[in-house]
């Protein structure tokens, strides 16, 4: 979207879910797109978790029209396949 558009106001914009996700559900999402994978990050808060909070999107939706459509679990799965696609061999 930021491609196409002209002028934008801003040199960059959070392009996310505009929520906030601890590591351990990201982890939890991975392996469930990928059984085999070993993730995980152990007991308690994760240090990098709300590190700077959840990233706002206001500005994406307002000057390029952007709306999150992908859940994580969703997104993660369908790159998990999109990768094993194209795996040699």
């Amino acid at each position: 979207l930021a491609i196409e558009k002209r002028g934008l106001p801003l040199p960059a914009y959070n392009i996310t879910a505009g929520t906030s996700i601890p590591l351990e559900e990201v982890a939890a999402a991975a392996k469930s797109a990928v059984p085999e994978l070993d993730a995980s990050f152990g007991q308690g808060p994760h240090p990098f978790d709300n590190r700077i909070g959840r990233l706002d999107i206001t500005a994406a939706m307002r000057d390029l029209g952007y709306r999150p459509r992908t859940a994580l679990v969703d997104g993660i799965r369908s790159y998990a396949e999109w990768l094993k696609e194209r795996r040699p061999g």
